[in-house]
């Protein structure tokens, strides 16, 4: 018997979305929508006013989960993933799955329910899985629009807040704590944050037998992708997606620490996450500048971009 037990108050209806207001908030208000309530609270940074959303699953009548279970996140990327790409436009009208695992990792996870992940694999996968199916989330709580990264969101990390384990985190939060648990930077190609210019969604979820195996498969399949990494013979120069260039100096210390050497560069890096192919390709780049490939930031749906780009991304 679940000893948590909730306050007579009304439960929302799955057709609410309810915007909750603070003292710096627009006036309270409902409109329709779907299983998801959102609490929208502005607030003012660097002057401007801005928007942080909260993004809370409620299932009407559904029972409060105690086990974690990731069968449901396993159907939603089954079902609407491929190639690297999400059919948006099928997950919009069969979100169920999606809603279940949203409640799923709403109540359970390391901190509330520790005995249930036990290994750091297994709470760097909870985070990992977590990560990808909010921003799932965003993105139809926005509509599907072209893009989730624009100026008017001042960051798709920073712009939303999720309960997941059982307090409010923001996918910047989630991607720390799967990067800190995983304590290896290769995670990073398991994290998808819906741009066709990062590392692409898999079509089946991060689980902890044989990680280690799968994020060297990942790290591998991604770098074969020009939008990951690039070289630039003409102007001499190595490139790396925004992912990689954004999180360099803790790809740099991950490399010290794991092989020892004092001084490492990115080349360093890539090579020993690289398949043989790739190696020989990126050994041509030696003491080339490093530089940032330019972000495709459109949305990764399976209408946007050239399939044939993303062929290979899914881990085995």
């Amino acid at each position: 018997m679940n000893a948590r037990k909730k306050k007579n108050a009304p439960h929302p209806t799955s057709r609410e979305l309810q915007f909750a207001r603070t003292s710096k908030s627009r006036p309270c208000k409902t409109i329709a929508g779907s299983a998801i309530t959102l609490f929208c609270i502005a607030f003012t940074l660097s002057g401007c006013a801005q928007d942080t959303i909260d993004i809370n699953p409620i299932q009407q009548n559904a029972p409060e989960h105690e086990k974690y279970d990731d069968r449901p996140w396993a159907n939603v990327v089954r079902e609407n993933v491929a190639e690297g790409l999400v059919d948006y436009d099928h997950l919009s009208t069969h979100r169920q799955p999606l809603d279940e695992y949203l409640s799923i990792i709403a109540a359970v996870g390391p901190s509330s329910t520790p005995d249930q992940f036990e290994s750091d694999e297994a709470k760097a996968c909870y985070y990992a899985n977590a990560y990808n199916a909010c921003v799932l989330a965003a993105v139809l709580v926005e509509g599907i629009p072209e893009t989730m990264h624009t100026a008017a969101t001042t960051g798709l990390e920073e712009h939303y807040r999720f309960t997941v384990d059982r307090r409010k985190v923001t996918l910047a939060e989630l991607r720390a704590l799967a990067i800190a648990s995983a304590a290896d930077m290769r995670i990073l190609f398991a994290l998808c944050d819906a741009a066709i210019g990062s590392p692409p969604l898999q079509d089946q979820p991060l689980r902890p037998v044989g990680l280690r195996d799968t994020l060297r498969t990942l790290a591998k399949r991604a770098l074969d992708k020009e939008s990951i990494v690039a070289i630039d013979h003409e102007n001499q120069r190595l490139m790396v997606c925004v992912a990689l260039a954004n999180h360099r100096a803790a790809f740099l210390e991950n490399h010290r620490q794991l092989i020892g050497q004092p001084a490492p560069t990115m080349l360093n890096v890539l090579l020993r996450f690289a398949g043989r192919v790739q190696r020989q390709r990126l050994n041509t780049a030696v003491g080339y500048q490093e530089a940032t490939i330019p972000f495709d930031c459109r949305l990764n749906k399976q209408s946007a971009g050239d399939p044939d780009d993303t062929k290979g991304s899914n881990a085995s």
